[in-house]
Formats: C-alpha cells, sequence, structure tokens
C-alpha cells in the first residue's frame, strides 16, 4: 500500500523519537496518542516510510467498520501473507495458537467464535 509523502513541519521532535527507536535495542514499542486530528495518522505514516527507507519489513493493518466484532480479523489482515513463511520459527504452542485463533485449524479443545463477545451490556 502506497503512502502519500509530503513535508511534515513541525515535527522534529516526534520524528526524532521515530528514528530513534527504528535505530534503538528490539523489543521496542512507540504508542501515537492524543485527540483526533493532532497528527497521528501523518506521523505514523512517516514512521511506516522511514522503517521502509531503513530496510525494515513493515506489516500493517487496519479493520474496516464491519471487521470490529470479528476476534483476529486484523490479526489475519497482518498475518496473512507472510504466516507460512515465518510458521518455522515459531514454538509449536505458539503456532497452533495462531492457527486456531486464525481459523485455520480446529481447536481440539473450546471452539473458536470468530466474533467477539458482546459487552455492552454489563
Amino acid at each position: 500500500m502506497a503512502i502519500p509523502s509530503f513535508e511534515i513541519i513541525g515535527r522534529d521532535p516526534e520524528r526524532e523519537v521515530i528514528e530513534a527507536l527504528l535505530d534503538g535495542p528490539r523489543p521496542s514499542v512507540l504508542v501515537l496518542d492524543g485527540e483526533a486530528g493532532i497528527g497521528k495518522t501523518t506521523l505514523w505514516n512517516e514512521g511506516v516510510r522511514a522503517a521502509e527507507r531503513g530496510g525494515w519489513r513493515v506489516l500493517s493493518a487496519s479493520a474496516a467498520e464491519q471487521e470490529t466484532t470479528l476476534a483476529f480479523a486484523v490479526a489475519g489482515d497482518l498475518l496473512g501473507d507472510v504466516l507460512e513463511e515465518v510458521a518455522d520459527r515459531l514454538a509449536p504452542v505458539q503456532r497452533r495458537a495462531l492457527d486456531v485463533a486464525l481459523l485455520r485449524v480446529e481447536s481440539d479443545q473450546v471452539p473458536v467464535s470468530p466474533s467477539l463477545p458482546d459487552c455492552t451490556n454489563r
């Protein structure tokens, strides 16, 4: 997916944090938090571009509104093209958990429901 590119003005401290994360030790996490409209998506897109420029493989997925009630739908979108490539590097229990969560195999224990429980009335 091509990310539109344009000049980002006035966000140098945030961009430096992104670059430091990409150059720093692993594992690392970056949380982009704030009110709507402050530029989180712009910074996210800049981080993706910076990672790709640095040679990182970037996996990205976002749930469509219809998928928000489906458990693991985004995980399936995110891992769908690469799971077979990396599956042999996973511990058997991790591989099995992903296969069951992504509905690639049947569970031999508790049946997996593809939808999330309704928690709105609690």
